[in-house]
């Protein structure tokens, strides 16, 4: 029985990732479920955009009267 239901969930597994990717269901940065996508990349993405903040940060904005 174990055999059976581990041959099943893979299955399922496989024609459902085919259906979210062939149908574009997941978020482009989901990380999880996704073939060549791990916490590396999602981490990845994290600080590509916090250095794109802080490079674009104006400090002078954030003390302004106006």
């Amino acid at each position: 029985m174990s055999f059976l239901s581990k041959l099943i969930e893979r299955i399922v597994s496989k024609e459902l990732k085919k259906h979210l990717d062939g149908n574009n269901l997941l978020p482009v940065y989901q990380s999880g479920y996704k073939r060549h996508h791990s916490t590396k990349t999602a981490l990845l993405h994290v600080l590509s955009k916090l250095h794109e903040i802080i490079n674009n940060w104006k400090p002078n904005h954030l003390f302004s009267n106006s």
